[in-house]
């Protein structure tokens, strides 16, 4: 990977999250003996994110109510790669992919479809969270309430 960066490679991470609900306040610092627990249990839809993220600051994010799966990684990389396009044609000789090894990226669909659309792909050895910004994102996106004026999240 440090080859790749030295080149000059722009390397783009890509993975996904799900959010299960729009307040994280449960995940914070407490003194000890002090319960981390929250009186309510709000169940909201479940939402998903695919989000990449890269080397020179770009980020791109889709959100979803649906399991992400080989074909939902699919249409991410489809619309990325029609993103991409437009920003440089030349954008494949210089642009690299780094997933984590994850079912849905790894699965037969999504490398045939990755080499298709000309994606160059590194895959990550699993839970390899230091070696993938892109969790960094989620983190911090999870550590704070999304939803801070209780709007209405599901389709009632």
């Amino acid at each position: 990977m440090f080859g790749l960066l030295a080149s000059g490679v722009r390397v783009i991470n890509v993975d996904q999250t799900w959010i299960g609900d729009t307040n994280f306040a449960r995940r914070k610092w407490r003194q000890r003996g002090v319960p981390n627990s929250v009186a309510v249990s709000t169940v909201f839809p479940r939402v998903s994110m695919m989000l990449a993220i890269s080397t020179v600051g770009e980020y791109y994010c889709s959100l979803y109510q649906v399991n992400t799966d080989s074909k939902m990684f699919c249409l991410f990389l489809s619309k990325l790669a029609e993103k991409l396009t437009k920003e440089d044609k030349d954008w494949r000789a210089n642009t690299v992919i780094l997933c984590d090894g994850a079912r849905y990226q790894t699965s037969k669909e999504s490398q045939t479809y990755m080499r298709a659309l000309g994606f160059r792909v590194v895959i990550t050895a699993p839970y390899s969270y230091a070696s993938s910004p892109v969790e960094y994102a989620f983190a911090f996106f999870k550590s704070v309430d999304i939803n801070p004026g209780r709007q209405k999240t599901g389709k009632k």
